[in-house]
């Protein structure tokens, strides 16, 4: 049996013989040749063996002489879990093991890595580190048989001096990975559970002296200003920036340093005779600063006798006033999103390619800033951030929220381990690893102590020692806002301990506080103080977010409304080699994988799909983020004055192209580049639309590509109305044309009308048509019905049981109270009906009047009157649905496009006339639900009808019904329909963010007392 020292189930050993924490570097050796690559890399091919729990492996594994040829092959870095050793397993809150710290399972699944590796004479006599950046949950290391310590903390470096247990020759490393140990209880992140060596594994060699640790940090500035010179930067006619040793190994003897500009000249050198902890403080005029917008770096190139350390250095300053955040002096917004290292095809493991590709896509798509969630994201990760331009908020590995799912808790309990002193030296070491990592970066504007753990004196004294150890940056913590209770046994209620230190919190930093929430503490009191940010928001699970606008909105009225992070970027699907009836990727969530404990899809919550393609969701986002905006000063007959504001903190619009698209009743009549002066364009009315609705839209491009966006990149657009519409959008009646009515059926009631190439047959128990022919062809396969049921978003989880469950929104009919017809006038028939649509067990969801006219064209105009039930929530649509032949895939509307579109949701949209197809309306989020609606229409036609209306018309059409949508759990498990679903609604509610999120917003619900509707359908 193998035995260890079981370090994994004991608090107070979170490291043994791991190196001090450092920054994150890698140094450079100098040789007779030239500065060479210090990393021995270990990265490849290792030998395995898995079993159940460690006691179960072989007893002399860790030696060097243990014969590896009959052990599995794994790459390093990836997760056991994507190689097929083990399952993937997906939990929010709830932990996935038993709540019993410091004890974890003892079937705790172990993995025994095994890697053979040579040394040269040369290399063996270097000081040698063994350097792994994240291994979950912990891991033992022997280096050829000897032990070389331990190590936790699955997403920080862990680095072991193995200078004096390595020779020349081959060298045998044994690395045990458990995947649990006590460390798990700080790590209950929202995410997939794995395990492994999941990042990058490396030797540095070092010289015997050397420098081990340093802090650079810009003092202040002075002077700033924004230049423009063929470029644009941002520029400090002063800044002092101070640099420091903090920490050598041995003597290390003369070091020079010298600040270079992004051209590689020097604008600061130094030197002292001997390396000490004195203060380097450099002070540097006419230099350029670091913003999100102009990421402008120089490098500090540090050098001692044997080695060189590059160190990227972005000179800015972040501060709080008065609850407003300034960088350099400018009042500053954060338009960010919530990301984990995490991808469908690899895991935890995540290659450069991979984090610059997401870079890339936040950048085209206006975000500005990243939250860390809910741990340090890879050590390279942060350097790309500050490279390519993006503020961050650097996030502690810690969360416990499973502590309120224990039996008999619930958020009472919230600050169990928050407050717990076995965990403080734990939570303190996290924080501390994640500072000191990434202290010299400059895209770190504030620190997090980590996320949803309660609120205690372990974080107010880890909070302190942030606030102590680095003043430049700002802190924030969300869990913060939660008081302590306590159970009473006397009295068996709870009493809070508002007991809380809150001083070294910069911000009040909330989590889906809703609309109104955000707004009553930026105008309250404590507002003046602390700057109101929301760490997660506008939650994006499958078709969502519907409430962007509404918090920009406030983000632009309040300057202490720093802004906020969209939770989250990437839906967390794993890709387990299969492809759907389409071809596409399959994409499993928790269930799949035959786990006990699981949270479902919850972890599809992203702003783009788990292949990195975007969701409408982010296209939204984009335009609501966009850089520059349009506002209308004044109209007349004929032309219309619009002004243009700039949305950046630090640059101009000069390389920005503003284009002029005119349109009358949604159809484009002419576009060109506008004349931009002074901020201000004016816009000719063109004639020959004297009746139409005129609208003009300005789209955004770049004139001159610019860092990951090439010329032409569009960055948004604004659309406003100068004119309103005269012309109505439906026919007239006509009595032209004969017409015949009859009444075919009295049991129910069935009336039919007849024209000269159409045929019709309303059936009133239904209060609809069951029939329309045109040239004796069936345009309806199925009776129209009426309907208020969406198959639910995930957005839906919180409302979906009264609307289904309770109300039975789901299993809706007709009732008839009475109905007549006849021919109101010659050749135009008129039936008229009363009824109410029902559903078992509870009042009509809605009674409705309703007359129907037919004239001898083949027109049809409904005029409606509706009440809804009483006591009920709002509606999630209402309106009339059909089934049409299948043939029936062309598609055209006057309308907001042109992708989907929803009354909350459809910035990414605008006004136009569009022409697409039934298969590209749909959009495939991975569990299906209601998709690709069409809002604010003034008509649509498909398959032979045409549908109008003056008051309000939104549409679906889809291959998919409704009842298929809500009962498959994946895409790829639809079966299409017989014919093409098509609902026309008078409305439909919007989608909002209450899958975690605030309710829906009141302006956004269908909750009218009264419903008056005209529709109008040609044939």
């Amino acid at each position: 049996m193998f035995e260890i020292t079981r370090y994994h189930e004991d608090l107070q050993t979170l490291h043994v013989n791991t190196e001090p924490t450092r920054c994150y570097y890698i140094p450079l050796r100098k040789t007779a040749g030239g500065a060479v690559d210090s990393v021995i890399s270990l990265n490849g091919t290792w030998g395995l063996i898995y079993e159940g729990r460690y006691e179960r492996l072989p007893e002399k594994w860790i030696e060097a002489a243990f014969d590896m040829s009959n052990v599995d092959r794994i790459e390093v870095p990836s997760t056991l879990q994507m190689k097929g050793y083990g399952y993937q397993q997906y939990t929010n809150v709830r932990f996935p093991i038993p709540y019993d710290p410091p004890y974890v399972p003892d079937e705790n699944p172990a993995a025994a890595y095994m890697r053979d590796f040579d040394l040269s004479a040369e290399e063996a006599a270097d000081r040698l580190y063994l350097n792994f950046d994240g291994v979950d949950s912990c891991m033992y290391v022997w280096v050829n048989g000897v032990f070389v310590g331990y190590s936790q903390v699955s997403h920080s470096p862990s680095e072991f001096d193995i200078s004096g247990v390595c020779h020349a020759g081959s060298n045998r490393m044994a690395v045990l990975v458990l995947k649990w140990c006590d460390g798990t209880y700080l790590e209950d992140q929202d995410k997939l559970r794995m395990s492994g060596i999941f990042r990058d594994v490396y030797i540095l060699r070092r010289a015997k002296n050397h420098i081990r640790d340093y802090r650079v940090e810009t003092v202040s500035v002075q002077g700033v200003e924004t230049v423009c010179d063929g470029g644009e930067y941002v520029r400090a006619s002063k800044a002092i920036v101070d640099f420091k040793i903090e920490s050598i190994a041995g003597d290390v003897g003369a070091v020079t340093y010298k600040l270079l500009d992004s051209e590689g000249n020097a604008v600061f050198t130094g030197a002292s005779h001997k390396a000490n902890t004195d203060t380097v403080r450099m002070e540097l005029a006419n230099v350029r600063l670091w913003t999100a917008e102009t990421p402008d770096l120089y490098t500090l190139e540090i050098e001692t006798e044997g080695e060189i350390i590059r160190q990227n250095v972005g000179i800015r300053v972040i501060e709080m006033v008065d609850g407003v955040v300034y960088l350099n002096g400018v009042k500053i917004k954060l338009h960010g999103a919530n990301r984990h290292d995490s991808n469908a095809y690899t895991g935890y493991t995540i290659s450069k390619e991979q984090a610059v590709e997401d870079l890339k896509l936040m950048k085209l798509h206006n975000i500005n800033a990243i939250r860390t969630s809910h741990y340090p994201n890879a050590p390279w990760f942060t350097q790309l951030c500050g490279e390519y331009g993006f503020y961050m908020i650097g996030e502690s590995d810690i969360e416990c929220h499973g502590v309120v799912e224990l039996a008999g808790g619930g958020y009472e309990q919230y600050g169990l381990i928050a407050r717990d002193e076995q965990f403080a030296g734990a939570i303190l070491d996290r924080v501390q690893r994640n500072v000191i990592r990434d202290k010299n970066e400059p895209a770190v504007i504030i620190w997090s102590l980590g996320n949803e753990s309660g609120y205690g004196v372990c974080f107010e004294r880890a909070g302190h020692w942030v606030k102590d150890y680095d003043h430049t940056r700002l802190l924030q913590y969300e869990s913060s806002i939660y008081v302590w209770h306590d159970n009473d046994p006397g009295t068996g209620k709870w009493t809070a301990y508002d007991d809380r230190d809150l001083e070294p919190l910069d911000f009040m930093s909330r989590m889906y506080a809703s609309v109104e929430e955000v707004r009553d503490y930026c105008e309250s009191e404590a507002g003046k103080h602390k700057a109101f940010i929301q760490c997660e928001y506008c939650h994006a699970m499958g078709n969502g977010p519907g409430d962007l606008q509404d918090y920009q909105e406030l983000m632009d009225k309040y300057d202490n409304f720093t802004g906020g992070f969209i939770w989250e970027w990437c839906d967390h699907g794993v890709y387990m080699n299969e492809k759907d009836a389409y071809g596409r990727d399959v994409f499993y969530y928790g269930g799949d994988f035959g786990e006990r404990c699981h949270d479902g899809n919850f972890c599809m919550d992203g702003l783009i799909y788990p292949d990195r393609t975007p969701h409408t969701g982010l296209k939204e986002l984009k335009n609501v983020w966009r850089p520059v905006r349009a506002g209308l000063v004044s109209v007349d007959d004929c032309s219309a004055v619009f002004e243009f504001s700039n949305y950046y903190n630090f640059r101009s619009l000069k390389n920005i192209d503003i284009f002029c698209e005119i349109s009358a009743d949604g159809a484009v009549v002419d576009s060109y580049k506008a004349d931009v002066c002074d901020m201000r364009a004016k816009v000719l009315i063109p004639s020959g639309f004297d009746r139409a609705e005129i609208q003009v839209r300005f789209i955004y491009k770049l004139r001159d590509s610019e860092g990951v966006a090439l010329a032409g990149h569009e960055l948004g657009f604004d659309q406003l109305c100068i004119r309103e519409g005269r012309n109505k959008n439906s026919s007239p009646l006509t009595s032209g044309r004969k017409l015949k009515l009859e009444c075919v059926s009295e049991a129910p009631c069935v009336y039919r009308v007849e024209g000269e190439n159409f045929s019709m047959e309303f059936d009133t128990s239904i209060l609809a048509f069951r029939s329309i022919k045109k040239d004796g062809r069936e345009l309806l396969i199925k009776p129209m019905q009426w309907n208020v049921l969406r198959a639910p978003t995930d957005n839906d989880i919180q409302i979906k049981g009264k609307w289904y469950y309770q109300l039975g929104f789901d299993r809706t009919s007709t009732k008839c109270y009475e109905s007549s017809a006849r021919l109101a006038e010659e050749n135009i028939a008129m039936i008229s009906v009363k009824g109410s649509l029902v559903a078992d067990a509870i009042r009509p969801v809605v009674k409705m009047e309703a007359t129907w006219y037919v004239d001898g064209e083949g027109h049809i105009s409904m005029k409606m009157k509706g009440e809804r039930g009483l006591n009920q929530p709002f509606m999630p649509r209402f309106g009339l649905r059909m089934m049409l032949p299948r043939d029936c895939d062309k598609v055209s509307y006057c309308g907001f496009g042109p992708g989907e579109s929803y009354c909350d949701k459809h910035r990414a949209s605008y006004l136009g006339v569009f022409e697409t197809t039934v298969d590209d309306m749909y959009e495939p989020y991975i569990r299906p639900q209601e998709n690709g609606h069409r809002w604010g229409c003034k008509w649509m036609s498909i398959g032979g009808l045409r549908f109008s209306s003056e008051s309000s018309l939104e549409f679906n059409a889809s291959r998919f019904d409704i009842e298929e949508l809500m009962c498959k759990g994946h895409r790829g498990e639809l079966c299409e329909a017989e014919g093409v679903c098509v609902c026309v609604d008078y409305k439909m509610s919007g989608v909002g963010s209450n899958s975690c999120g605030p309710e829906l917003i009141k302006k956004y619900r269908l909750d009218e007392e009264n419903i008056t509707w005209d529709l109008d359908i040609t044939v």
